[in-house]
């Protein structure tokens, strides 16, 4: 009997140690409850404006209408003193009244003007005076013209 009673003392033993670790767990729970809650606050974001991507080429052509210009480069040497002039109708061009083109070189004159829309049409005179052979010459918007006119 012995032998029972040491083994009945080892029991309440056993069933003591579940029960301490219950109470204890009980105990952290209750501790953990108590710590109140850190309030945390979610950051403020910055408002931030709506942008979009686009590519400049997509601007270029939807948004932003680009000036067309009509260029014209005439080759013909008119000789030392001389001056070619353009008349026409477009881009500012007036038939009564010549615009004087821009000497590159000996043998290259240059005009060149916002287009718009509308095509220019036009024709060569030498010293404001003389007009070319031939019949008027037009040029697009967006167009270089190469001429060589004959006087």
């Amino acid at each position: 009997m012995k032998s029972n009673k040491s083994v009945s003392s080892k029991s309440p033993s056993k069933s003591v140690a579940p029960i301490k670790m219950k109470s204890a767990l009980t105990n952290l729970n209750h501790l953990v409850r108590a710590v109140p809650k850190a309030k945390t606050a979610a950051p403020k974001e910055k408002p931030v404006a709506k942008t979009r991507s686009v590519k400049p080429s997509a601007v270029e052509t939807s948004h932003v209408a680009q000036p067309s210009f009509a260029s014209i480069e005439v080759k013909i040497d008119v000789g030392f003193g001389n001056l070619l002039f353009i008349r026409g109708q477009g881009c500012g061009l007036s038939w009564d009244k010549g615009v004087q083109l821009t000497c590159r070189d000996q043998s290259t004159w240059l005009w060149s003007a916002k287009s718009g829309k509308d095509r220019v049409e036009f024709k060569l005179l030498l010293n404001d005076e003389v007009w070319a052979l031939g019949e008027n010459l037009t040029v697009a918007p967006g167009e270089k013209l190469d001429a060589v006119p004959i006087f």
